[in-house]
C-alpha cells in the first residue's frame, strides 16, 4: 500500500522493523544471524528502499545503516549515515533475550563501530528505532 501511495514521488523511505512486525508479537531471536523468519520476509518487501550493504546486515538481526541519499535531492554532509535499530532487543518480554543479555545480535558494538566511521568521515549520523527502551 505505501509502496502505491508513493510511486512517482521523489519521497525517501528508511523502513524500520518494529515489536509488532514479529509474530508471535515482540518475540524474535538473536541468537545466531540470518535465522529470523520476520527478517527474510521484510528483507524481500524492503529491497528497493535498501542499499545492497545495508540489505545484507539487516538480514543478520533486523539493524542496517546506509549513506543517506534524500531522493528529494538536497543534500547532507559527506560521510553521513542513517542507522536504523533493531530496538526489539529492547522488548522485555522477548522471552529469547533471557540466555542473549549480553548485546543480542552485537548491535551496540556494530552501533560504536558505525558511529566512528561517521565521524572519521565528518559526517552526521540520523538513529531511527520502533520500540522505546525500557
Amino acid at each position: 500500500m505505501l509502496k502505491q501511495a508513493i510511486k512517482g514521488k521523489k519521497i525517501t523511505v528508511v523502513p524500520v522493523l518494529g515489536n509488532h512486525d514479529t509474530w508471535i508479537e515482540t518475540i524474535e531471536s538473536f541468537s545466531s544471524p540470518n535465522q529470523n523468519r520476520e527478517i527474510n520476509h521484510f528483507k524481500s518487501q524492503w529491497a528497493e528502499w535498501l542499499t545492497s550493504e545495508a540489505l545484507q546486515k539487516f538480514e543478520e538481526f533486523g539493524y542496517y545503516s546506509m549513506p543517506i541519499n534524500l531522493l528529494s535531492g538536497k543534500k547532507v554532509p559527506p560521510g553521513s549515515r542513517v542507522i536504523v535499530l533493531n530496538t526489539n532487543v529492547c522488548a522485555s518480554i522477548n522471552w529469547f533475550l533471557y540466555g542473549q543479555r549480553s548485546d543480542p545480535g552485537g548491535q551496540i558494538a556494530w552501533l560504536e563501530e558505525t558511529l566512528l566511521e561517521i565521524e572519521a568521515e565528518g559526517g552526521l549520523a540520523i538513529l531511527l528505532g520502533h520500540y522505546t527502551p525500557n
